[in-house]
């Protein structure tokens, strides 16, 4: 017995250092485990996905994205600091003349970008995100609960359950060799006594044969207390790791769905702002096309990579402070608004503005038979100039005009500055369907329709109507969580 006892404290000793977690939590432990960084990107995830649609000059957020606009593939991570703020890295890929022409005779007709930008989050999410406090304390008291079972159990492991079942299958057993021993020892006692009184041998047999089954059934039972003996004294530290880690695999399914749930949480009201500073570098391979040259020096193939530097802030809610006599502020729901205004300095070139067009080059095969061979290739025409210094002047407004934000409008005018030309006036209108989760409250999907004016002014004195400066489009992004 003090060879078990001794046992058992080992066991509990290392399987607390196996499992150091703690056994009992009250509220407040369990939610300063919870409301920690995970939570607080999961949120934010959330919100910077209701309007990333890859149309903005700053897209924050989880989330890959297509447009027809540029005829690019953009994907976004964006990190959270320990301090609140946001790290977010932004890549691009796509054709300079086309997703058609993305290989002209044999090269790459690329336009790659890379970006990434410091967010100075205003309010941290934990303050800008408000959950309902008795909704998410129900889910706390759940996730306690959790806690406590498995404490229950664990302590119950711990108390050597296994070791005690085999006790008492052993007390059982012995109280059995007891009985077998006594009627063993009795059938013997009677065996002398019919001896001694000349009884007949049938009668000596019958209890001699008893006392056999007595000794064989007595073998058998002490054969078991051996057994189930050494089965105690065999009993490994191993064992009691088995058993609890069966039951912590049990406590983290559960708690996990827990958490997810207070994660997911559609929250009663969200308000919060950021500064951001960024800069990306954009990479383009393309062709120029100059009729004045000679015949074989017309198509000129070049690359050149623009920078760009900028500077935004931006807000986002679907509430609006109210403040009454007495000086106290209180909170009124309205449509979910996003505001981003800032502004963006590039070292470029003027690739944008030139003119696109078909070089068609024909040759004959056989004069005879009529066969000529025909070579295409896509260009830009004009006057092409680079290391130019542009400025220009954004902002972006998205509504959600429909309720359980289901669609919202997005406006984005732009002007641009650039050195020895005119200010370029540009505008975009477009509406935005979200498809969202409704029981996780997360976007699945952004699809935008847009319609965009270029040069609404015409100060590049272009020969082409209002209307045919525009482009019509869809812009598809699809965020996720990481």
């Amino acid at each position: 017995m003090r060879y078990l006892k001794i046992k058992f404290f080992f066991a509990f000793g290392v399987s607390l250092l196996v499992f150091p977690k703690v056994l009992c939590q009250d509220l407040q432990s369990v939610r300063a485990n919870v409301d920690g960084a995970n939570k607080e990107k999961n949120r934010l995830t959330r919100e910077f996905a209701r309007i990333a649609t890859g149309n903005s000059f700053l897209n924050i957020g989880n989330f890959a994205s297509l447009s027809t606009k540029d005829e690019t593939l953009s994907a976004s991570l964006f990190f959270l600091t320990e301090g609140g703020n946001v790290i977010n890295v932004e890549a691009s890929g796509g054709a300079t003349q086309g997703i058609t022409k993305i290989f002209d005779e044999g090269k790459l007709n690329s336009k790659v970008s890379l970006g990434v930008s410091y967010n100075f989050m205003l309010r941290k999410a934990n303050n800008a995100i408000m959950i309902n406090s008795t909704a998410e304390d129900a889910i706390l008291l759940a996730i306690e609960n959790e806690n406590r079972k498995y404490e229950k159990k664990l302590i119950s492991v711990l108390n050597d359950s296994y070791v005690e079942e085999l006790k008492k299958d052993i007390k059982t057993a012995t109280a059995l060799s007891k009985t077998l021993a006594k009627k063993s020892k009795d059938a013997a006692k009677k065996i002398r006594a019919l001896r001694k009184s000349n009884a007949p041998n049938n009668s000596i047999q019958k209890v001699s044969d008893n006392k056999n089954a007595f000794d064989l059934k007595l073998q058998e039972t002490n054969h078991l207390i051996t057994t189930l003996q050494a089965k105690i004294q065999s009993v490994e530290v191993k064992k009691y790791n088995e058993l609890v880690n069966a039951l912590e695999h049990e406590r983290e399914t559960k708690v996990k769905e827990l958490k997810d749930k207070l994660v997911n949480l559609k929250p009663d009201a969200i308000s919060f702002s950021w500064i951001s500073f960024g800069y990306k570098a954009t990479n383009n391979s393309f062709s120029l096309f100059d009729e004045s040259l000679e015949l074989d020096k017309q198509i000129l193939k070049d690359d050149y990579t623009s920078q760009s530097f900028f500077l935004s802030y931006s807000h986002q809610s679907n509430v609006r402070a109210v403040t009454r006599n007495g000086g106290i502020v209180s909170f009124k729901d309205k449509k979910r608004e996003f505001i981003s205004v800032g502004a963006k300095f590039d070292y470029t070139h003027n690739l944008n503005s030139l003119k696109q067009v078909e070089v068609v080059d024909t040759s004959i095969i056989d004069a005879e038979n009529g066969r000529t061979k025909v070579v295409k290739q896509n260009a830009f025409s004009g006057e092409y100039e680079k290391d130019l210094s542009n400025l220009t002047a954004f902002f972006d407004y998205y509504n959600f005009i429909a309720s359980k934000d289901i669609l919202a409008i997005h406006m984005n005018p732009t002007m641009t500055f650039r050195e020895n030309h005119k200010p370029v006036a540009n505008f975009q209108f477009g509406l935005l369907l979200p498809f969202k989760d409704k029981d996780k409250q997360t976007t699945r999907v952004n699809l935008e329709i847009f319609y965009q004016v270029k040069d609404i002014f015409n100060t590049s004195d272009s020969t082409n109507a209002l209307l045919n400066r525009n482009v019509i489009g869809l812009q598809t992004t699809f965020p996720f969580n990481l």
